[in-house]
Order: C-alpha cells, then structure tokens, then sequence
C-alpha cells in the first residue's frame, strides 16, 4: 500500500510527526519512481532508515516498495561503501553522472570501483585534508570531474578486457558513424560539429586537462562504407559523390538564406 494513503490514526507510521510523514512520503515517491542511479537509491533509503528505524517501522517501509528487501540493503551497503571510498563531492558527483555500477557482488558492493586507486594527494597541496588536493588552481569540479570520467573508464576497460578489440576496426566504425551522422551539415556547422566532437572526446579519454593541435589525416579506402550494392566505391566515384553532394548543399543553403 501506498504510504501517502496510510491513514493518519493508529498505524505502523503514528509515531512520526507530520513534518516527518511528509519526508517520507517524499521519499517513498522517488524509491517508487524507475531507478535511475544505484547510489541515489542507497541514498534515499539511508534517509528512510533514520526515519523509520527508530520506531521498528524501517522493514515494513521496504516491503512498501516496488524492489525486494534484499536489493534495498544491497543499494544501501554500496552507497555506504562510496562514501568510505570517496569524499561526499565525488559522490554526489556519481549520483548526478548517473554512474552504472559494475561487478556488484555481496563482497564489494561498489563493484570494479573497488579496484582503482583513491585520488591523489599531492605533497605540496594546501589542504591536505581534502583527497583531491587544494582549492585553488584547478576548480574541485573540474577535479572531480576528471577523476570520474578515468575511474569510469578504467571500470568499463576492466569489464571488456576479455573481449578482443582492434583499435584500427574501433577507429574504422567510429569514422563510418561519424560520416554518416554529419552528411546533413553545411560547411559552418561542420566546424562547430568538430570543434565540439573533438573536444568531448579529449575529455572523455585523456581528461579535461590536455591540449593537442589536429591535422588532416589520408582516410584509408577500406573506411568508407560500402553501398549497399556490394561493390567498393573507387577513389573517382567517392570525388564525384562528394562534388555532387557539395553542390546540393550549397543549393539549399542558398534557400535558407532567402527564406531568412
């Protein structure tokens, strides 16, 4: 049953004051909503078990849920395990990133994060209490964003270690997605598209803290997606696909500017 439709009088929830019915009741909505993030859901039940614990109710709110009593401890000892691991920042950070946990076993309730090294603490930081180091220089989000965008890959490395990856075929299906993601672009957006591309994907690998100059590269022949007649486009029928695709952009956006 619901606990919003719990009546007031003479029941498991009586002993509760109204301010903290209605916390409650809050937190019964969101446990009740899809979950979104296994931290969060750790969370939200620690808040429910302070709650309810002292009055013996914290069982009978679980079984109010629409998750057995089982998965709700789990999502409470990993939430518990992340903060051990992790200053509340970082945290809250994971919840907000919506961080999937990976290799959750009744051991190591946060998973592959269990493996990675703490962050750092530099001997010449300022505050040296802090696990990310000072304050100034580099903003602490920044920090912690950094921190989980490698920690989360590291993770998700382990997780496919066992599966054979060519970084040449990697590199191949990212250029045929990208190819075909960016045939509808004018030559202006194009430059913004790559701009942002680039960008995200240097912070995604190398972390927000890097900097590279670019240069045009030869594209292999066999990165281009063959037509779905089966025979290979030559280097001629690619030149004139190009040139004729160029032309029909430059004829729509002569009508966009006139419609403008």
């Amino acid at each position: 049953m619901a606990l919003r439709e719990i009546p007031d009088d003479d029941n498991q929830w009586s002993e509760l004051s109204s301010k903290e019915r209605q916390q409650l009741d809050r937190l019964f909505k969101v446990l009740s909503a899809p979950e979104t993030s296994e931290l969060a859901t750790g969370k939200s039940l620690l808040e429910a078990r302070a709650l309810t614990e002292p009055s013996g109710n914290f069982l009978r709110f679980l079984e109010t849920l629409p998750f057995t009593v089982r998965t709700a401890y789990r999502r409470i000892r990993m939430y518990e395990k992340a903060r051990d691991m992790w200053p509340l920042e970082i945290v809250d950070r994971a919840i907000q990133r919506r961080i999937p946990m990976i290799g959750v076993t009744a051991d190591k309730p946060m998973g592959a994060y269990e493996d990675l090294e703490p962050p750092a603490i530099e001997d010449d930081d300022i505050d040296l209490d802090h696990p990310l180091g000072p304050v100034e220089g580099k903003p602490l989000g920044e920090r912690i964003e950094d921190f989980l965008i490698q920690a989360e890959l590291q993770v998700r490395l382990v997780k496919r270690a066992t599966k054979s990856r060519n970084p040449r075929d990697l590199l191949k299906k990212c250029f045929r997605a990208v190819e075909q993601s960016a045939r509808h672009l004018s030559a202006e957006e194009r430059a913004d598209f790559l701009n942002d591309l680039v960008g995200l994907e240097m912070t995604l690998l190398t972390g927000t803290s890097a900097t590279k100059e670019f240069i045009p590269a030869r594209i292999p022949d066999d990165f281009w997606l063959a037509p779905a007649g089966g025979y290979s486009r030559t280097p001629e029928i690619r030149s004139r696909s190009s040139e004729s695709a160029r032309e029909q952009w430059k004829a729509k956006s002569k009508k966009l500017k006139k419609r403008a």
